[in-house]
């Protein structure tokens, strides 16, 4: 049974990353027009094929949550929590950090971008994320300046989202209750 939950996993990720990123016959260059969801339809999988990822993705995880229980989703220092009975059903769901990537449209933002999937996924509880300050690299400027803004698609803006600043552990913690785009910038005062 630990076998097949594993290989069940396995095929997930390797699924999700292959519908998301698109896929390559070794003996064909990479081509950006040919990644799933763009119109065109991705490579056949064969034992040449590659899976090609951007230099910006520093960590991804894909787990499937259950209702009942939860879980937690984490990529390098961060965490994602999603309380028992957040879902109303079974749910495949994707947590993504991405490097190099400043959000236009917040002021002074950190090059860190939050990507979650399925996209608009709404939960029924809260859900925490938890960015630790060294995550966002502030360096010297005062995180208690920061906080936590959403992509909002319908009006093209971010919106801040409640975000509470902890300076005794270090991090930030973020009330999040649907999936969007996330990033941290400073706070207009």
């Amino acid at each position: 049974m630990k076998q097949m939950r594993k290989m069940v996993g396995i095929s997930l990720v390797l699924t999700s990353i292959l519908l998301v990123w698109g896929c390559q016959d070794s003996s064909t260059p990479a081509s950006p027009h040919s990644i799933a969801g763009q119109g065109s339809a991705a490579a056949p999988i064969t034992d040449k094929t590659i899976v090609i990822l951007p230099d910006s993705l520093l960590g991804i995880d894909i787990k499937l949550i259950l209702p009942l229980v939860g879980g937690t989703l984490n990529v390098r220092t961060c965490s994602f929590q999603v309380p028992a009975g957040a879902l109303l059903t079974s749910l495949v769901l994707r947590f993504e950090l991405l490097a190099n990537q400043p959000p236009k449209g917040l002021n002074d933002p950190s090059d860190r971008m939050f990507k979650f999937g399925p996209d608009f996924t709404v939960f029924m509880k809260t859900c925490i994320l938890t960015v630790p300050f060294d995550e966002l690299g502030l360096n010297q400027k005062d995180p208690s300046k920061y906080a936590c803004y959403y992509y909002n698609v319908a009006l093209r803006r971010y919106e801040i989202q409640p975000t509470t600043v902890d300076m005794v552990n270090r991090r930030f913690q973020v009330k999040v209750k649907h999936f969007s785009q996330y990033a941290f910038g400073r706070v207009d005062e």
